[in-house]
């Protein structure tokens, strides 16, 4: 029609028409028979696309251009033609602009509806066909020979739930025949139906939530930080916390514990903590290993203290520290200094301050220069160590004393708990700054920190006034404001300290007096804790009968004795809400902005680290 103006001759016409009423019927044909195929339809496609009449097997000599057949017109004289032939109106559209209206205007055209409504009946009608499942891929082996791998079948709901009842059974059972001793449980169980292969313990894909409960419990370490704190009630965590230890400590037996405390580690009172260790392996340093019985038999005590000594005998590790052959002196400094920090960790757990402390050392020792010599390395270094030392905690204590002397008033009482070295301090500048005021030193057994404090005022010319935490509640009338430290600021505001910290602040908040607590930026955490039973420290029993055992007394073997169980909690929690204020060297601060200076430190510490 293109050719001769949208005229051909009869003859040409009726041939072209059969061919493409028999091309139709054809394609019908195979489309039935091919519908479940996917690759039939593409092929058909491409034959139509390429069809001439002198292509056609039943071809006539007339020459036409290979076009797609009109399906408008094939509509005009009956013919169905099929849904994915290619329609082409531009051309002709422009040679019907000059004669007005075009013929096909009144010819109806089939829409969308038409054939979705004709592909559904064409559904319905033809029966279904079982075919074999798709190949996913194929593999070449080694001798030459094509491994084919079938897809698997998707399983409905019912046997999906089927299989996680088979899984937490086999669960059940494994744990019961490891409890009883008979023996593991198989890895594998098989499907009832007949489906082979499937794991029991490793498909959480398959709907089970015992894969996902498991790598849920994986903790996750980033580069520059150490393992978060021991989780006591976690008995796996733990007990690969056991097979790190350097040395092997006596465990209190479970009789003699206190059943709500029993997942803390309690220990008996050791001889000596230098036996069981191996030298040869461990390489611990003299001065780690003086530090490490120090804090064992508490003669150093004290977060600030305690952080100190840490500090200094590892300056010392690393003066004596020397490279070996073909080693980096950051990576090696690493591996020597994780059995000293576990060593320190067995004769006493690590306060947040000496945690924080050593995330601070082990992100310098990554940071040391790769063209740095092993001297330059190690003054590098200890110029960090030294810094800590000066920015976090000499500067931090002046500048936190002389905030807490701007709120001593003359003629006020100040009641504090236990010993802190930094209220210590700020009571003495006070005084030195002719303030008048008077100290009443609430103490409590077994450890009776506040003596020490006592002593001290007193040779400075205070007046003071020294109760047991009995007596506190009787003398809180006269306090106008209680100075405490701090163990540890957490990351939801509540305070950790020495245990008693809590009833002083719960007899300070009745009697409606403020709860100011002096502490340094190093010792918050990003830890949050509700109570204080979950997380704490548990002290020698021993320490509680030590003050005087007379014979024939109740407490003189206790350990005998089923139904007697000792008790000694070093740190308790103190909620948010006993807090007024926060001291610390950054200025005074509640304790709901915790949580922002340790956000803002992070961002300091990620600049130093780059």
């Amino acid at each position: 029609r293109r050719v001769h103006g949208g005229l051909l001759p009869v003859d040409v016409m009726s041939s072209y028409d059969e061919e493409v009423r028999y091309l139709a019927q054809e394609l019908d044909k195979q489309a039935q028979a091919q519908k479940t195929n996917k690759t039939g339809r593409s092929s058909l496609k491409s034959q139509l696309q390429g069809w001439s009449p002198n292509s056609s097997p039943r071809g006539s000599p007339y020459v036409s251009p290979a076009v797609s057949p009109d399906p408008l017109a094939l509509a005009a004289r009956g013919t169905e033609p099929p849904h994915f032939m290619l329609v082409e109106t531009s051309v002709e559209e422009s040679n019907h602009k000059q004669f007005g209206k075009s013929p096909r205007e009144n010819v109806p055209s089939p829409t969308i509806e038409n054939k979705s409504v004709q592909q559904k009946t064409d559904k319905k009608a033809s029966p279904k066909q079982e075919t074999a499942p798709a190949l996913e891929k194929q593999v070449v082996q080694k001798d030459g020979t094509v491994k084919a791998f079938p897809k698997k079948t998707p399983l409905t709901k019912a046997e999906r739930r089927e299989l996680q009842e088979a899984q937490r059974a086999a669960k059940a059972a494994a744990k019961e025949e490891k409890a009883s001793g008979k023996g593991n449980a198989p890895k594998e169980t098989q499907k009832e139906k007949g489906k082979p292969g499937v794991s029991a313990t490793k498909s959480p894909a398959l709907g089970g939530k015992e894969g996902k409960e498991n790598n849920d419990k994986r903790p996750s370490t980033s580069q520059g930080t150490i393992a978060p704190k021991a989780q006591y009630d976690d008995q796996k965590r733990m007990h690969k916390q056991q097979k790190k230890a350097v040395i092997q400590r006596t465990t209190l037996s479970k009789e003699n514990q206190v059943a709500l405390f029993s997942h803390l580690p309690q220990y008996e009172k050791e001889t000596s903590f230098t036996l069981s260790i191996s030298f040869a392996k461990s390489n611990i340093h003299p001065s780690i290993l003086r530090l490490g019985l120090k804090f064992a038999e508490m003669k150093i005590v004290g977060s600030n203290a305690r952080c100190l000594a840490m500090l200094n005998s590892f300056k010392d590790m690393i003066s004596d520290y020397s490279t070996p052959p073909f080693k980096d002196l950051s990576r090696d400094l690493e591996t020597k200094i994780k059995p000293a920090i576990q060593y320190l960790t067995d004769c006493r757990p690590h306060s947040v301050s000496m945690g924080n402390a050593i995330k601070y050392l082990k992100l310098q020792i990554v940071s040391v220069p790769q063209n740095f010599s092993e001297s330059e390395g190690k003054s590098f270094l200890i110029e960090k160590v030294d810094e800590f030392i000066t920015t976090r905690m000499t500067y931090a204590d002046e500048s936190i004393a002389r905030k807490g002397v701007e709120l001593i008033k003359d003629g006020d009482v100040i009641a504090t708990y236990a010993r802190s070295h930094v209220v210590e301090r700020t009571l003495l500048q006070a005084h030195s700054a002719n303030k008048k005021f008077r100290v009443i030193v609430v103490d409590s057994r077994p450890m009776l920190e506040g003596k020490e404090l006592m002593k001290r005022l007193v040779r400075s010319g205070i007046h003071c006034t020294y109760t047991l935490l009995n007596g506190a509640a009787f003398l809180m009338k006269e306090v106008t404001k209680v100075f405490v430290g701090a163990s540890s600021m957490l990351h939801n505001g509540n305070l950790v300290s020495r245990v008693g910290t809590a009833v002083v602040g719960l007899v300070a908040h009745s009697y409606r007096i403020p709860l100011i607590v002096f502490c340094e930026t190093y010792k918050f955490s990003e830890r949050a804790q509700l109570e204080s039973i979950s997380n704490n420290e548990l002290g020698d029993p021993d320490e509680l009968i030590r003050n005087g055992k007379p014979e024939g007394c109740v407490t003189s073997d206790w350990r005998d004795k089923s139904s007697l169980k000792l008790l000694n909690l070093m740190y308790d929690l103190t909620p948010i809400k006993f807090i007024n204020m926060v001291i610390t060297e950054v200025g005074a601060v509640p304790a709901t902005s915790v949580p922002v200076i340790i956000r803002e430190y992070r961002k300091e510490v990620g600049i130093m680290a780059e």
